[in-house]
């Protein structure tokens, strides 16, 4: 078939492909001339990205877009009933509205001295926003230990907290574990307990902020 060029400006009679190599270039595109239904699939690889494109801000939700975590090696005791304020503290300031936040906390020696009538330990997450005060944010304790005869224990803690927290953008949320004794207990209870144990023992929290 003929190539035809009508007074129109259109242009008939041309075969797919029949353009020369490298005749159309990117100025010769009209504006948005190429769409998304356009693009085969997996035809942009990692390498087409241009640095920072993926950012938290665009990830999809239940994505890890932050993670703070602290360490310590001090003790953390206390013979009062509580909730007590361990000391732990992990501070961030998040980068998405309404996100959720995962803290864990590991290496601890907890301590209870059965002997003395601490037949247990409770354990809370409390956070404050900016300067602010801290209060509990998962409503009542939530997880215990017990021990029942004996003198006393030193165990390894392994704490895990889902939560939320009410926030604007641009404040910082400071989390701490709050620890205290358990039920009927009394005497003096540990956190971290340097005088068995967890002597020299580094100790870990970390806050990972999850988009909703």
């Amino acid at each position: 078939m003929p190539v035809t060029i009508h007074g129109n400006g259109s242009i008939t009679g041309l075969s797919v492909g029949g353009l020369p190599d490298g005749s159309v270039d990117a100025d010769t595109l009209a504006s948005n001339a190429v769409t998304t239904n356009k693009i085969a699939n997996s035809a942009v690889a990692s390498s087409k990205l241009a640095s920072d494109a993926i950012t938290a801000s665009t990830l999809p939700a239940g994505s890890i877009v932050q993670v703070q975590f602290t360490t310590s090696t001090s003790g953390s005791g206390s013979g009062s009933a509580g909730p007590n304020a361990s000391g732990l503290v992990t501070t961030l300031t998040p980068v998405r509205a309404g996100s959720k936040f995962f803290v864990t906390a590991s290496g601890m020696s907890m301590h209870n001295n059965a002997g003395a009538s601490n037949q247990g330990s409770r354990f809370w997450l409390y956070a404050k926003i900016d300067s602010g005060s801290y209060s509990n944010v998962t409503d009542t304790w939530v997880q215990s230990c017990q021990r029942s005869g004996g003198s006393w224990t030193d165990f390894p803690g392994n704490l895990s907290f889902p939560c939320t927290v009410s926030y604007s953008l641009g404040q910082s949320i400071s989390f701490q574990i709050y620890y205290g004794r358990g039920v009927n207990a009394s005497s003096s209870t540990y956190f971290h307990h340097t005088g068995g144990n967890g002597n020299g023992t580094r100790y870990q929290q970390t806050v990972m902020e999850i988009a909703a």
